[in-house]
């Protein structure tokens, strides 16, 4: 007996009388079709053993026969005993080599080449069917396209890291040659013009606090708030003075017969005596004790 199902596919297989007492279960392997009662009619047909329908209803046309979406054929059937399947080639048709999947469409066998091109497809005329119908078909990870798009991202993410390293050394470069290295003032204080020079000394005593020698200016700072504690004048004005009359005298002294006179101004001569004070200032620090001398 020979069985053609309406999508294309052919079977054949031996009716035997046995089938009568145990009916055979028949589903098309190409499209999925259970057609195991009208198998199982027609072999009932072929022994003369069909069985009675059931009882109408009064009045009521008996049921149409089902839907033929197998046809049978009386030719001679060979000698087979269970029904035949195509025989499916074991090599690709496009790369002849062993394939190793068949298509999720045709069911055409595919190799691996067929594979990297298209997935579990073998033409791009199948994989489009496949995305019209809106099937479900998982991606081949071996695809040609997808190899290149996961290489290529992983390129750009070393890049970018690559391109973030080199990015941030530039950064704290920049940071430490222009600013991290280049000293900067923590604390600055402000003296008189006629401070300005040249004998002074600063030393840290405690945490924040700062004892600055500055000519003739003795003064504490608080570096955390940045303002003067206290400042006292080491040197009084009666001293300058006393300074000032001994170096007239003592230049007068030196003149004296050769009838000279001095053209330096009493501005400088002030400045020199005071820096002479200055510079026998000496200051001294031990633990919370300042003294100067």
């Amino acid at each position: 007996m020979k069985l053609q199902c309406s999508c294309g596919a052919k079977y054949a297989f031996d009716a035997t009388p046995e089938m009568l007492k145990n009916p055979v279960k028949f589903i098309c392997p190409s499209c999925g079709l259970d057609a195991s009662d009208f198998v199982n009619d027609l072999i009932r047909q072929e022994f003369g053993s069909e069985a009675p329908p059931p009882p109408a209803a009064p009045g009521t046309p008996p049921p149409p026969p089902p839907a033929g979406r197998l046809r049978i054929s009386t030719e001679a059937a060979p000698a087979a005993a269970a029904p035949e399947a195509p025989a499916a080639s074991k090599f690709c048709v496009k790369h002849r080599e062993r394939a190793t999947g068949q298509c999720a469409i045709c069911h055409k066998p595919i190799c691996p080449k067929c594979m990297e091109l298209f997935g579990y497809f073998c033409s791009p005329l199948c994989k489009g069917k496949a995305e019209a119908q809106h099937l479900d078909v998982p991606a081949f990870a071996g695809r040609k396209d997808l190899v290149e798009a996961k290489f290529w991202r992983k390129t750009g993410l070393i890049a970018g890291v690559i391109g973030l390293v080199i990015a941030a050394f530039i950064g704290f470069w920049t940071w430490y040659a222009w600013f991290g290295a280049v000293p900067h003032p923590y604390f600055s204080a402000r003296f008189e013009d006629t401070d300005r020079g040249y004998y002074g000394r600063a030393q840290l005593v405690g945490k924040d606090q700062l004892i600055a020698l500055h000519g003739s200016t003795l003064a504490r700072y608080d570096l955390q708030a940045k303002k003067t504690v206290w400042s006292q004048e080491l040197i009084s004005k009666e001293q300058i003075d006393a300074g000032i009359k001994e170096a007239d005298e003592a230049e007068a002294k030196a003149n004296e017969g050769f009838g000279q006179h001095s053209h330096v101004s009493q501005e400088d001569i002030e400045r020199e005596v005071k820096q002479g004070v200055q510079s026998q200032l000496a200051m001294h620090v031990a633990g919370q004790h300042v003294w100067v001398e």
